[in-house]
């Protein structure tokens, strides 16, 4: 689709996706099918936006259009249908993408998530954490709990563990 009301763009071409078996004719198998349009790009695009709400519930919907828009990868290849057919677009051609084609341009899921992303508090130690954050030695504080007797959480605190808690030596 393209127009005015389009306001970013997602992978909706040839997707790999489940299928009817009613529509397929046989509800005796699994049904896989290629198919393309909105129904194959919006999950891409929900997608994302879960991701966002997941690494920061309290977004808005405008903070989340910003993260969005602002990180969108802008499409290099734009396409027109050049002949229809009874069942839909037969032949493409090459055109110069618009807004009007794109929206702000292609969803970039790790770009949206970076730009909203929690920045982690720098630390030298663990009393430099809060709410149950631990310094990892990388002067970043990070979640998770230390397993006893292990190092995998406390490698950057002379790999000390004590009862699920790193601790410094």
């Amino acid at each position: 689709n393209r127009g005015s009301a389009l306001d970013i763009a997602a992978p909706g071409v040839d997707i790999l996706s489940t299928y009817s078996c009613l529509a397929a004719g046989n509800c005796g198998y699994y049904w896989y099918a290629y198919m393309s349009g909105t129904s194959m790009s919006t999950p891409h695009v929900s997608g994302v936006i879960a991701l966002l709400l997941q690494t920061k519930p309290t977004l808005t919907d405008t903070e989340i259009k910003n993260a969005l828009y602002a990180t969108a990868d802008p499409a290099t290849g734009c396409y027109q249908c050049t002949r229809w057919s009874f069942d839909g677009c037969s032949r493409q051609g090459q055109v110069t993408c618009t807004s009007d084609i794109t929206g702000a341009g292609i969803v970039d899921a790790n770009g949206a998530y970076l730009a909203v992303k929690p920045i982690t508090p720098a630390c030298t130690t663990n009393a430099d954490c809060n709410d149950g954050l631990y310094c990892n030695g990388a002067e970043t504080c990070v979640s998770g709990v230390c397993q006893a007797g292990t190092t995998v959480d406390c490698s950057g605190l002379n790999n000390q563990c004590n009862i699920g808690v790193c601790n410094e030596a």
